[in-house]
């Protein structure tokens, strides 16, 4: 009988080392804010974007792992190349109109034409410059989901 009087303390003593490793783990994990750290294993959705149209980033709106609503504006994109070509449209819908009127204050019919051809060719590329910055903005404002 004597052998199972010393088995009980020996079980109790290692329950109690068990119970008190166990308290330490979880007790001791925690942080002053009463926040639980524990090591493991975070599953995350990494979602790539493209932008529909092409340009430099001028300004980021978002930081990294900050979540944003569907439509927000992430980044900003320098717009200046496609208003230099609106603007270099302009110039030569300009040149072509003034050429025009040059020619019909005393030109032949051969010269009137291909003036008549340069001025449509300008509109035409003016139009499309403009077109474009239409579309760059609409795009900005309505993105697709």
């Amino acid at each position: 009988m004597h052998t199972k009087h010393k088995r009980v303390p020996v079980a109790l003593i290692l329950i109690l080392v068990i119970a008190a490793g166990l308290w330490w783990a979880v007790e001791g994990s925690r942080t002053n804010s009463g926040a639980f750290l524990a090591s493991g294993v975070m599953e995350a959705m990494e979602v790539l974007i493209a932008s529909e149209v092409p340009g430099r980033v001028v300004e980021v709106a978002a930081e990294e792992g900050q979540t944003v609503e569907a439509g927000a504006v992430l980044v900003h994109l320098d717009d200046s190349v496609a208003r230099a070509q609106v603007k270099q449209a302009q110039a030569a819908l300009e040149l072509a109109q003034a050429q025009q009127a040059r020619l019909l204050a005393g030109a032949r019919p051969q010269e009137l034409r291909q003036a008549a051809a340069a001025v449509g060719q300008a509109q035409a590329a003016r139009d499309a410059a403009r077109q474009a910055v239409e579309d760059s903005l609409s795009v900005l404002k309505n993105p697709r989901s």
